[in-house]
């Protein structure tokens, strides 16, 4: 498998290593309500929305996040520190970029500046 970067964004947690998952979209709270006991667990979760309060129980056992808004001191970045998963805040992710839940996505949290990776055969 080769990487490929897609994106980035400001690192809220940090990881030692890269981190791989297969990706679960949430656009918008109608996802989050529709999210079966532990969907998200295992895998990287991209969210649009820094302030949704309502994700800590999924989020409790992702592998990784990624969020296209906020910054470190985002309610979300907060409760990826609590839980200590590896988050990219305000990702700029390429346009054009088929971003579906099941993606393989490996993300690079290991410095200030978070890189997102996707794995292409």
């Amino acid at each position: 498998m080769r990487l490929r970067k897609i994106g980035e964004g400001i690192t809220a947690f940090p990881s030692s290593s890269l981190v791989r998952g297969r990706l679960k979209v949430l656009k918008s709270l109608s996802d989050l309500r529709r999210l079966k006991p532990g969907e998200c667990a295992e895998k990287i979760v991209l969210v649009p929305v820094a302030g949704v309060a309502g994700m800590t129980i999924p989020l409790m056992r992702a592998s990784g996040i990624i969020c296209t808004t906020g910054g470190v001191t985002s309610h979300l970045a907060i409760l990826a520190r609590e839980f200590r998963i590896p988050c990219i805040m305000g990702a700029t992710i390429e346009k054009n970029i088929d971003l579906n839940d099941g993606r393989n996505i490996v993300i690079d949290a290991s410095r200030y500046v978070g890189e997102i990776y996707i794995e292409e055969a």
